[in-house]
């Protein structure tokens, strides 16, 4: 798989900057194939972990920490 990109410039201090451009990730999973409902969730979910990675940097850390506790269901009696 080759990967075609051009350069876009420095947007270091571009309003709105972000990690996902959707307009060019849209257009670009659109034409591999791959459904709208496919590509909102994974716009989603990029942008779930660009804003994680900016406001809480060690997220993945405490993520990986609550999924090692058991989960289960007590009668709690109501």
């Amino acid at each position: 798989m080759s990967w075609a990109t051009r350069y876009l410039g420095d947007w270091t201090d571009r309003d709105g900057n972000s990690n996902v451009e959707e307009g060019l990730l849209t257009g670009y999973l659109t034409r591999c194939g791959y459904t709208p409902a496919q590509i909102s969730v994974g716009i989603h979910n990029a942008r779930f972990r660009d804003l994680m990675d900016r406001f809480m940097p060690k997220w993945q850390f405490f993520s990986a920490q609550l999924n090692r506790f058991p989960v289960s269901h007590e009668d709690w009696g109501y």
